[in-house]
């Protein structure tokens, strides 16, 4: 990618978190509804960026074709959002994915991550399960990061709630072995033990 295009692409990524944290309420550790309606907002804010939802489409099309051509389902058109968890992942599909995963920035795995939880939404019920079949999320940080890879917008010790919500949207897999949410689970863990000895 030429170094002009690289630097739109980055101030495109810079302005979409940007409109993401002025939609996310400052209460929103305390909200109990309206979360899925705050999502669903700032998915439309994503939406509206071309180029990122023409990214998104690719990695889509790559997960599917990795899908279709390397599982070891034996009818390789039915691709459906019901036999995807019927079929074990093979070494060759999770070798492609694994690739394809480092190729994204932790950036493009948060907006993925946002964009890709639409659970009315039909068409995008495949996406999300092979997202979790493949652990695509698995080295995104739970915490938004800004252009100098520096934490921003951090509110539960060193993690961000609205992130930190995304990870219940999602199957345990799509999280894999991510570092990030088990050191939050231990975090999690401490202050309630301590809590419960007080």
């Amino acid at each position: 990618m030429p170094d002009r295009r690289k630097i739109l692409y980055s101030t495109k990524l810079e302005f979409c978190f940007k409109k993401i944290k002025n939609i996310i309420p400052l209460e929103w550790p305390r909200l109990k509804s309206l979360k899925l309606s705050i999502v669903l907002n700032i998915q439309k804010e994503i939406d509206k960026e071309e180029d990122i939802t023409k990214l998104f489409i690719l990695i889509f099309q790559m997960l599917k074709f990795i899908y279709i051509t390397h599982s070891a389902k034996n009818n390789t058109s039915d691709c459906t959002t019901i036999c995807i968890d019927r079929v074990p992942c093979t070494l060759k599909e999770k070798q492609y994915s694994n690739i394809l995963r480092a190729c994204l920035s932790s950036s493009i795995l948060q907006l993925l991550a946002i964009n890709c939880y639409r659970p009315k939404t039909e068409s995008f019920a495949f996406f999300q399960k092979l997202i979790e079949r493949y652990a695509l999320l698995e080295h995104m940080p739970l915490f938004f990061i800004d252009k100098n890879h520096s934490r921003s917008y951090v509110d539960i010790g060193d993690y961000d709630s609205f992130l930190i919500f995304l990870t219940t949207c999602y199957k345990p897999s799509a999280f894999d072995k991510n570092e990030y949410l088990k050191a939050y689970l231990r975090h999690k863990n401490l202050e309630e033990i301590i809590s419960n000895s007080l």
